[in-house]
Formats: structure tokens, sequence, C-alpha cells
């Protein structure tokens, strides 16, 4: 999955586990930072030290992978990505799930590198950050367990995008008709040697980097600036020129934005 997610990022609904509550999209509705976010909390004020860094972590084994193929985990980077620092209860209200559910994912998520305390608080008062602004699957070719664990968390959230996608065609009405204009849906069918593809995504990931640094530091966000989601699915078509002998898949290369044990050892109640 290439991109900056996220919905997350993201975001709207994943199909959570048994039992659980699907997770809502923190909207542009949702409390800024230092405005009041519930049960007389506030959020944590936004400093340098809360801010994640803009650095690109590569996630290689199948164990970390896994540990973040759980909807209530995506959904957490995701609030993230939206609100900055959050404690257990302020992400437990966002995404209609318990403070004990968003305590006990978010100790998970930190285990593995995905989110580190921000710092100020205890136990579910303790804010928590983003720890990179991306994740980037990437399992070695012929670590079969590790290519299919980033297969599971690509199917997971790429669904979790494109309900991103079918809420947008639901309140597309709501928003103002500059933004309703913007909007774009396109398909394209290239004829492109393996250089040049490679050459095309570099140039895109290029372009892209010029907007990802405003996740990690909103200062940087001009007046009137939106979260907008861009999806890429980029691959070839038809049969393979060569099928391989081998009867494994090659590796995928996934990024993630927004990010223990199995991830369904431990579900969300």
């Amino acid at each position: 999955m290439s991109g900056q997610g996220p919905p997350t990022g993201t975001h709207a609904t994943g199909e959570p586990a048994t039992g659980q509550a699907p997770a809502r999209t923190p909207t542009r509705e949702q409390p800024a930072p230092g405005e009041p976010a519930g049960r007389g909390e506030r959020r944590p004020e936004a400093r340098e030290a809360d801010r994640p860094t803009a650095d690109v972590r590569h996630v290689t084994d199948a164990q970390t992978i896994r540990a973040l193929t759980h909807p209530v985990r995506l959904a957490l980077l995701e609030a993230l990505q939206f609100a900055g620092p959050l404690t257990a209860t302020q992400a437990g209200e966002l995404l209609g799930e318990s403070p004990t559910t968003c305590s006990f994912h978010f100790r998970q998520l930190a285990r593995y590198g995905f989110v580190t305390e921000a710092g100020g608080g205890k136990g579910r008062a303790r804010p928590w950050r983003l720890a990179v602004v991306g994740n980037r699957v990437a399992p070695a070719e012929e670590d079969v367990e590790a290519h299919a664990a980033g297969l599971a968390l690509g199917s997971l959230a790429r669904n979790r995008a494109l309900e991103r996608l079918d809420e947008w065609e639901r309140t597309a009405s709501l928003w103002p008709a500059e933004w309703r204009s913007a909007d774009d849906q396109s398909h394209y069918l290239l004829w492109v040697t393996r250089e040049e593809l490679t050459e095309l995504l570099a140039g895109l990931a290029a372009l892209l980097a010029r907007f990802t640094g405003r996740i990690a530091d909103p200062s940087t966000r001009p007046a009137g600036a939106q979260p907008v989601e861009l999806l890429s699915f980029v691959h070839p078509v038809g049969p393979p020129p060569n099928p391989p002998s081998s009867p494994n898949p090659p590796a995928r290369r996934e990024r993630l934005h927004a990010g223990s044990e199995n991830a369904d050892a431990h579900p969300a109640r």
C-alpha cells in the first residue's frame, strides 16, 4: 500500500473484531489541540517534542506487521494524525471505544514502535503521539510469513480507505462547492518498463513530500488547509510474461500513516 495514509489516517470506519464498535473518523468538527476534549479533559498542548519525526520507518518482520493488523490500532494511528497527541480517554471518545481498550492498544503500538508517550499525565491520562509520520511495510521476498502478514494488513488498510471514499461520496454535498469540484477519481493504464515505473513512483513520492511534513508540524499548514487522502494502486495487469516456478508471490511493499502478540490475541472488548 503506497502513500501516506490514513487514514490512516484515516478516516472512516473499519470492520472491528467481534464485540467492538466501529471506529469513527475524527472530523474537522472535533476539538482542536488545547480545546476541551470532553469529560473535563483538555487536549495536550502541541509542543516540539510532541511531534512525530518526518521519517518513514521500514517494517520488515511478521510479528511487527501483525501487531498493526487490527482495526482499533489503525484507527488510533489515524486519530493521532488528525488530532495530534491524545490520551486513551480522548481517543476512546473519538473512536467510540472504551478508554481501557484504547489504553491497551496504545501500549501495544508503543511496544512495537508505532507510537510514543507525548509527556505528561499518568495512566489513561497519559497522552500518546505518533513516533513517525509513515511506516513502510517491506518484507523480504523470501519471508513467506512476513509477506502473508503484509497482505492481511494491506487488505485491512485498503478496505478502511475505500470506506472513507464511500463516506466522502455520501457527504460531499455538505462541503463547499470549491472542495466538491476539487476532488478527483482517475484511472490510467500505462505501458512502461520496470525502470520507468520506478522513476514514475519516485517522482510522485518527491511531489508528495512537499506536503507530508505538515502531518508532523501543524504550524506549517496554510490557512484553509484540509486533510485530503490520495490513494495509489500501482500494479501490472494481465498474465505474467514469465510465470515464476515458485508458488510464492513476490513481496509487497507498503507504506502506512499514520502503523505484541498476534494482533488478535487480545481483542478489544
